[in-house]
């Protein structure tokens, strides 16, 4: 019968689930893209239990914004206020990598930097 074919679709299924990555750390911004001097939240799953986790930009090994301690279930969250790079120069408008690191695990994501809002002035233009 026609049954039998479904059986060799649930089979396929399994070959595509090891091509997966969802397995391992993972870093996210909210926002993922904003203009320089506002504050942002990286948060993370998948890290080892109760590790240190520094947040950076630019390149592993930079001074990082702040540090979070993951959770029982291997997750933290760090607030932190995004204006320049870690070193003090200013955020050029484009891409730029935040890096999520402990020990030999680095993870990074890609933050977009905006152009600066202007602030003050009546309304808001065009």
């Amino acid at each position: 019968e026609s049954k039998d074919s479904t059986t060799t679709t649930t089979t396929r299924t399994t070959t595509s689930s090891s091509s997966r990555t969802a397995e391992g750390p993972t870093v996210a911004m909210n926002p993922k893209s904003g203009p320089p001097g506002i504050d942002v939240t990286a948060s993370g799953t998948g890290w080892p239990v109760g590790v240190e986790v520094a947040i950076t930009g630019g390149a592993p090994g930079s001074k990082p914004y702040t540090t979070a301690i993951t959770d029982r279930s291997g997750a933290f969250t760090a607030k932190f206020f995004l204006e320049k790079k870690p070193e003090g120069s200013a955020l050029e408008t484009g891409g730029y990598d935040i890096i999520a690191s402990t020990g030999s695990t680095t993870v990074s994501t890609r933050y977009v930097v905006e152009v600066r809002r202007p602030t003050g002035g009546p309304g808001s233009g065009g």
